[in-house]
Parts: C-alpha cells; sequence; structure tokens
C-alpha cells in the first residue's frame, strides 16, 4: 500500500489500483452528540409508627378508697402491628389485672382499685405483642387516706353544638354520681334536667332560635354527695 499526499489533510491511497480519497483524522468534522436527558430520582417516604402509649388515674393523685387506674395505647402511622396478645396492670410492681388482645386499633385495659388504709401506691401498665414486644407505660402514683372521701365532679364542661347546648360532667372517686344539672340563662335557672344519675353524664338543651340579642349560659352539676360545680360562662348571640 502506497500513501499520496495531495493536499493538506487529504490524502490518496493506492491498493490494488483503488484510489480512495479521504480526510485526515486531524480535520475530521465532530459529531454531534445529543444530551442525554437526566430523569429525576424517585424518593419514597416511609411513615414511621408513632406509639401512644399511656396510663391515666381517677383521681389523679389523692382518693379515699377508691381509685380507677386504665391504660391504652394506640398506634399512629402505616406501619400498623394491632397484635397486642396481652394487656397487664401492675401495682406495686405487682400483677392486678391481665387481659387478652382484641386486634382492635386501640388497645386498652381498665379497672377500679380499693383501699381501706392509708397508703401511696403506684401503677403502670405493660402491652405484649405476639413478636415479644413489650410496650410500657409511664409510673404513676396515688395516696389513699383509707376513709371514704366524697370529691366534687372533676368534670363540668358546657359548648354548642348544631344550636343546642352541650353539657358533659365527669364524678370520681368514692360516692361518685351525678344526680343534678341545672342550666341558667342571663344568670337565672331557666333549665333543670331530668337524667338516669351516673358518674360520666352528657346531655344537650336545644336553644330557642326565636330569641334575639346576645344571652349568657352556664350550667351546674351537683354529684350524690352535695358537691356542686360550675361551667364557664358563655355568651351566644342570637342576632
Amino acid at each position: 500500500m502506497k500513501l499520496n499526499k495531495i493536499s493538506k489533510g487529504v490524502f490518496t491511497c493506492i491498493l490494488a489500483g483503488t484510489i480512495t480519497l479521504g480526510v485526515s483524522a486531524c480535520n475530521r468534522p465532530e459529531e454531534k452528540r445529543e444530551a442525554v436527558e437526566q430523569k429525576p430520582v424517585k424518593e419514597y417516604s416511609i411513615e414511621k409508627l408513632v406509639v401512644d402509649c399511656r396510663l391515666d388515674l381517677s383521681p389523679t393523685s389523692k382518693t379515699g378508697q377508691t381509685l380507677e387506674v386504665y391504660a391504652r395505647v394506640l398506634e399512629i402511622g402505616n406501619n400498623y402491628k394491632w397484635d397486642v396478645k396481652e394487656k397487664r396492670l401492675y401495682e406495686d410492681g405487682r400483677l392486678i389485672e391481665v387481659e387478652k388482645g382484641s386486634d382492635k386499633s386501640i388497645e386498652s385495659i381498665y379497672t377500679t382499685v380499693t383501699h381501706k388504709e392509708q397508703g401511696t401506691h403506684s401503677y403502670h401498665a405493660e402491652f405484649v405483642y405476639n413478636n415479644g414486644y413489650v410496650q410500657k407505660t409511664e409510673t404513676k402514683s396515688a395516696e389513699f387516706t383509707g376513709k371514704i372521701l366524697d370529691l366534687p365532679p372533676s368534670l363540668a364542661e358546657i359548648s354548642v353544638y348544631d344550636n343546642k347546648l352541650y353539657l358533659q360532667a365527669r364524678d370520681e372517686g368514692d360516692n361518685k354520681e351525678i344526680v343534678s344539672i341545672k342550666v341558667y340563662e342571663d344568670d337565672k335557672l331557666w333549665k333543670e334536667l331530668k337524667f338516669l344519675p351516673d358518674y360520666s353524664v352528657t346531655e344537650t338543651v336545644p336553644l330557642d332560635l326565636t330569641k334575639s340579642g346576645k344571652h349568657t349560659y352556664k350550667a351546674e352539676f351537683t354529684d350524690k354527695g352535695g358537691n356542686s360545680v360550675e361551667t364557664e360562662t358563655i355568651v351566644i348571640n342570637y342576632e
């Protein structure tokens, strides 16, 4: 093979009687390359499981002879377990109540404790999962006087919904029972409700929509022992 230079960048290649013209590599046109579009990277988030586990005492710190102990666990998120196989309540580290799990979105356990002697006792709960994991509540303590202690209602609320007054009350401790509800309009007795006495009550009172102007409302709850508690005063503008 013989190469003969013809001009700058051009050469002839004589091979077996064939003449070929070509362009040297140094002057060859650059090839155009299309830019490759970068696709966005997909990102996925896994919502972590949040476990709300708590224990409540009623009364909260001091009682006479009777105490209500309530514990519950609530799982919030997409990675639900709902496989609590056993629920346990402890007093002073000693197991006092055991229940089987119910495979529901919220698991709870409740018991009433009675002590006729003065003293302080501690409580906590455990929720045992099928995989062996144990979720524990915090530990809370309550003082027992050992004598009947008739406490006033711990909850007394008034609100407005759907053109009605909503009244709620809860009694606790010994001798617990709400027996009377009085509703006041502009500080005057307006209604005295008849209902089935219980330690926790919720009642409604329809409002008189023919009224005009602003009027004040409050409610008074009385328990079995004669203790009375008033709600806050609210204002309703009938315009």
